[in-house]
């Protein structure tokens, strides 16, 4: 049986393109930015000691405030393609 791969990649340029896009709090950027870290949300959810559905709005949460937040103007500076793909993962204060 084959094992279904639901890592979703996609390049720096439209990574840079969501980012940029969820700081002007456009919603479709936000849910796709939370889209492709839901197996994240989904793991990291199970570990805390409350209520998952709880766990997972707080962690959605924290992610949008982070994104909206100017600690994180280097997501936004940021230009360029490297010409390859990668899943991102934002450090965690």
């Amino acid at each position: 049986m084959e094992e279904k791969d639901a890592t979703t990649v996609i390049t720096d340029r439209e990574f840079l393109k969501l980012l940029q896009e969820a700081r002007q709090k456009e919603s479709e950027a936000m849910l796709q930015i939370i889209e492709l870290y839901q197996d994240d949300i989904e793991k990291i959810s199970n570990s805390i000691r409350i209520p998952k559905e709880d766990a997972k709005s707080h962690i959605i949460v924290e992610l949008l405030e982070y994104i909206q937040s100017e600690k994180n103007d280097w997501l936004v500076k940021r230009q360029g393609d490297r010409h390859r793909t990668q899943k991102y993962a934002l450090p965690i204060e």
